[in-house]
């Protein structure tokens, strides 16, 4: 999971997009736990944006509300470490 994410953010930063989308992925059909999910794809995001100079704007497009309360606990503990 960690290499896709990277792996999707390191193409928009080739393309030098400073808008990027990213899902959860994995979440749905392959129903991987979005409560496992969201922390990883975060935390690759973040670690990410730390190694670039510039200002990117990241959205996470997701799916239902289940979705964006998982994203939004996850990023509160992702920043609560940092």
């Amino acid at each position: 999971m960690i290499e896709l994410v990277r792996g999707n953010i390191v193409d928009q930063d080739v393309d030098a997009i400073v808008n990027a989308a990213n899902t959860s992925i994995s979440t749905g059909a392959y129903r991987y736990p979005v409560d496992e999910a969201a922390p990883i794809a975060l935390g690759t995001v973040l670690e990410h944006l730390k190694a670039t100079a510039r200002s990117v704007l990241v959205r996470f497009v997701l799916f239902d509300h289940s979705t964006h309360d998982a994203y939004q606990r996850a990023l509160t503990a992702v920043l609560s470490r940092r």
